[in-house]
């Protein structure tokens, strides 16, 4: 679990910076993975040159959450699960669960929407695609392919569009 030792260093870093350093703490209190709202403040105190510093210790800034891709791969999973005392695991490689399934929370790597819960790595990859396929405020509709690929159900990704701040636009 590298990230979490380099998140752990940047703690102890004075030249980090305050914000730098308070955001490093209480990813590596979460374990890798914070709600962003959770840490707005924080995340809209850091300057360019923190951001590209938390990038390169292998965190990512995404709209809704901020986290460590390579802690949601199976074996970093199972020790970061050991290490945060999690006692419920969904199933190895899980990428949407039925809401109400073992491990299907934020702790665990999921963003629960409605009657599903999607591993955040993959609402960050929708959230993207949403955003490149708008036109300024024009009204658009988002592909649908990558959401079906990804075993999502039109209700969880309306829902998913939802806490992204977009608007449906009614006919």
């Amino acid at each position: 679990l590298p990230v979490l030792a380099k998140l752990d260093a940047t703690c102890r870093d004075l030249e980090a910076g305050g914000s730098l350093r308070a955001l490093a703490n209480a990813l590596l209190d979460a374990g890798g993975l914070l709600p962003r709202r959770a840490a707005a403040a924080l995340v809209e105190g850091l300057d360019a040159d923190a951001r590209k510093r938390l990038r390169a210790i292998g965190i990512t800034i995404g709209t809704l959450d901020l986290f460590a891709p390579t802690l949601l791969k199976p074996a970093a999973a199972r020790w970061r699960r050991e290490l945060m005392a999690l006692a419920e695991a969904p199933p190895e490689g899980s990428t949407v669960l039925p809401r109400n399934a073992p491990g299907a929370d934020l702790a665990h790597g999921f963003r629960p929407l409605g009657a599903q819960a999607v591993r955040v790595d993959l609402v960050e990859r929708i959230a993207r695609a949403a955003h490149d396929a708008r036109q300024g405020r024009k009204p658009f509709v988002p592909d649908p392919a990558l959401a079906t690929s990804i075993g999502l159900t039109p209700e969880t990704l309306a829902r998913l569009m939802a806490q992204l701040g977009f608007k449906t636009a009614r006919a």
